[in-house]
């Protein structure tokens, strides 16, 4: 993909669309790959993500500090996020994020429990923590996910349907 816009701790977006590259919300631990894309007529805000994960007390308060800062969704811009967002749909933090106006893709489409981490091993138990959340007016058409040979976490593929007019 020709098209990219990169932050240091492997995230990034990749697109056969151009990518314009915006700020990452300030105050993140890990910084997040923000960028706008004209995808079919229609301008998206586009975010991959990669809080830290909860290992100790230290981290735990940066992964909630880090999903408290992550751009909500909003009536004025199109936004996706997606990434490796360390947390469950049990994380009040992250359930308050979606409450801003996200969907989660898989819960959408009645996938919301297939484990996504670790890939390819039984200890620990295997957990969703890889998340797409699309702006609630954009339709889910399909989702899966896929193993990737010397990763740790498995793939996930989200097929979304932008509405047609949006702002």
């Amino acid at each position: 993909m020709p098209h990219r816009v990169a932050q240091p701790r492997d995230v990034a977006l990749y697109s056969t669309a151009p990518l314009t590259s915006l700020p990452s919300p300030s105050g993140l631990s890990n910084p997040a790959a923000i960028a706008m894309a004209t995808l079919g007529g229609t301008q998206v805000e586009l975010g991959a993500v990669h809080p830290p994960p909860p290992r100790n007390g230290q981290t735990v308060d940066a992964l909630r500090g880090d999903l408290s800062r992550l751009p909500p969704a909003d009536d004025e811009t199109l936004r996706i996020l997606a990434g490796d967002f360390n947390s469950t749909l049990d994380h009040a933090e992250l359930r308050e994020l979606i409450a801003t106006g996200y969907e989660d893709a898989a819960a959408q489409v009645g996938a919301g429990l297939k484990a996504t981490w670790p890939a390819n091993r039984r200890f620990p138990p295997p957990v969703t923590i890889d998340h797409v959340l699309v702006d609630a007016r954009c339709g889910i058409r399909s989702f899966s996910v896929h193993d990737i040979p010397g990763s740790d976490h498995r793939a996930v593929f989200a097929e979304v349907v932008l509405p047609s007019a949006a702002p």
